[in-house]
């Protein structure tokens, strides 16, 4: 988790990238974010380690949501 403050900034950097471009968008790649607890093997044991932080599950349902399910 001691990168995990650069990778908040880096997503939100990216959303505002995403933002000024003309619609539609198609975005790929990994971010390394397991959104649901569908999403990863033993969700309890995993909650609060890198991909399954409430900070990155927040902004990815929330990215998501703006950009990619519309």
């Amino acid at each position: 988790l001691s990168r995990l403050a650069f990778k908040l900034k880096f997503d939100d950097s990216f959303e505002k990238f995403v933002s000024q471009l003309e619609k539609p968008l198609i975005i790929m790649g990994d971010f390394n974010v397991a959104v649901e607890e569908i999403d990863i093997a033993r969700a309890k044991e995993n909650e609060g380690n890198a991909g399954f932080t409430i900070e990155e599950r927040e902004w990815m349902k929330r990215f998501r949501t703006m950009y990619i399910d519309t």
